[in-house]
């Protein structure tokens, strides 16, 4: 689960995946590839990350990663 604006979210485990992978520096190719997924369904799931993080971009999701107590 991930809280933000006092709302719970629960991310899949394949975005939780992809998020650490973005947390990284990886890109959507580099993620499709580790992931073996297709360039489009990365970007699928950076795009529900970034919804579900209530945040404006991927490396604002991947920033809220690094902000995480305990990483």
């Amino acid at each position: 689960f991930v809280r933000r604006a006092g709302r719970e979210r629960r991310l899949t485990s394949r975005e939780w995946e992809g998020r650490e992978l973005l947390a990284r520096g990886a890109s959507t190719a580099e993620i499709a590839s580790k992931l073996v997924l297709s360039a489009s369904a990365v970007r699928v799931h950076i795009a529900s990350i970034v919804h579900k993080l209530e945040v404006t971009d991927r490396t604002a999701a991947a920033r809220l990663f690094h902000q995480r107590p305990g990483t």
